[in-house]
Order: C-alpha cells, then structure tokens, then sequence
C-alpha cells in the first residue's frame, strides 16, 4: 500500500501557512523522507480549478515516479521553472509552470511505493485508469524535456506556423 508522506499546496503567492512557493520543491531535496534510493509516486492537481477534459473534468495535472540511487529522490522536484518565459532546465514542466505563474494553486502528493511494488508500473496503471476515467491523459503529461522548456517554447520559430492555430486567417492547407 502506498503511503502519503507530501500533501502540500504550492502558489506563486501564497496567502496562508497552508501555502508554499516554489522553494518548498527545491527544498524537498533535503526532506528526510525523500533521500537516495526512495522510490515514489507523485501528482500534481489543481486545487481551485477544474480541466475540462473529453469524458469529465478532473483536476490532475500530471503524475509521475521517480527515485534516485545517487542523490535524493527529492532531488526530482525542479517541475516548475524559476519563470514563465525564461528557463533552460530540461525537468521543469512547461504545463505545471505556466498554471503556477498565471495563479493557479496547486497540490503536490508524494507517496512512497512499499517494498516489492513496481512504481514505473503504478504509474503505467494510473496513467491509463487516467486516460479511462477522464478520456485524455493529464494536460502537463509530456510537456517536460529539451523541446518544452520555456526558453525553447518561447524562441523564434523557423516557420510561421500562427496559421494553424488561428484557422479563421486563411485555409491551412492552401495557404
């Protein structure tokens, strides 16, 4: 059975003590819970807010594992950048940095995976209980890595490509 040991609200700015900023990621590396060769389960949820994805609105935003043999696990938690527009660290989370940015507040759940279960596993069920349940897979999945970080998504584009996202311009296609 998977044991909670984070249930944390995070916002850019936050108004009570049930609320932290982005340093309380960066600090997990130190949570004595979270050291090397722990292995976890995390999501990230809206707390106000609801998606509104094909089958039901959900408030999951991403889910994730992880577990680190030479640092601690709690290394992992760079999700969200230093800001919205500028940042080169391939683990922050485009997605997740842009809902922290524009206000959102959002929940971090940390569970730690027993002896004998396989996390990448867990995760594999969740995502697709997600993806059942909800009928998409939660709006951050994918949006982590080289191509997602917000100095790559906010660069020049060799290609104009405003055209496929404002169709009422001109016919796609034909141009």
């Amino acid at each position: 059975m998977l044991v909670k040991i984070v249930d944390q609200i995070i916002c850019n700015q936050p108004s009570n003590e049930n609320e932290m900023d982005r340093q309380f990621l960066l600090d997990l590396k130190t949570n004595p819970s979270l050291t090397k060769g722990v292995e976890i389960i995390y999501l990230y949820s809206l707390v106000d807010e609801s998606i509104n994805y094909p089958v039901m609105e959900g408030k999951i935003l991403y889910i994730g594992e992880a577990c680190r043999e030479k640092s601690p696990t709690g290394e992992r938690f760079q999700h969200i950048a230093h800001s919205s527009k500028k940042g080169n660290n391939y683990v922050s989370n485009y997605t997740l940095t842009q809902y922290f940015y524009k206000g959102s507040k959002i929940k971090l759940e940390i569970f730690k995976v027993p002896p004998g279960m396989d996390r990448k596993n867990y995760e594999k069920e969740l995502l697709k209980e997600h993806l059942k349940r909800y009928g998409a897979k939660p709006i951050a999945q994918g949006a982590t890595g080289e191509n997602s970080t917000p100095k790559a998504v906010n660069q020049d584009r060799e290609y104009d490509l405003k055209r496929f996202f404002l169709r009422e311009e001109k016919d796609v296609y034909t141009g």
